[in-house]
């Protein structure tokens, strides 16, 4: 565990040293991987929450919420795609797996150990090709819009 934290530390390091080579303030860089954060922080709640309840609103609600934030976000222009895609591979994997290890109920019967290691990956693809899909179609409207002005 202290090892992934080490990773992670590295990583948000290096990020505020090639940033602030490009003349971009740490602040911002910092402000920009903690937004990108919390927000796959709530992508990774919203699956999980659906193995874990039997109603599925509260996952759906909260997907709704990860892509309207998702979407005002990436609009904005906070942060390079790398973070999203860099935040996303340490976060989402780290938290399912802690998850899972507090409490492996779904994962009961037959087969079940196998879906405790599948999760965390699907967690992965599934948050990675959501964002990925909203930042191509951000990227598509703002290109449109740009050339029917």
């Amino acid at each position: 565990m202290i090892s992934i934290a080490l990773v992670i530390i590295f990583l948000v390091v290096s990020y505020i040293i090639v940033e602030y080579e490009k003349h971009i303030p740490k602040t911002l860089v910092v402000v920009n991987i903690t937004i990108i954060s919390i927000l796959q922080v709530i992508w990774t709640v919203a699956y999980m929450l659906s193995l874990y309840l039997y109603d599925k609103s509260i996952s759906r609600l909260l997907y709704m919420i990860a892509g309207c934030l998702t979407v005002l976000v990436i609009y904005k222009k906070i942060g390079n795609i790398s973070y999203w895609l860099i935040s996303n591979l340490m976060i989402c994997p780290l938290m399912s797996f802690v998850w899972i290890q507090i409490d492996n109920s779904p994962f009961d019967g037959f087969l079940g150990s196998v879906g405790q290691w599948i999760t965390p990956f699907a967690v992965l693809v599934i948050n990675i090709v959501a964002q990925l899909s909203i930042w191509l179609l951000i990227r598509v409207h703002k290109w449109i819009n740009r050339n029917n002005l």
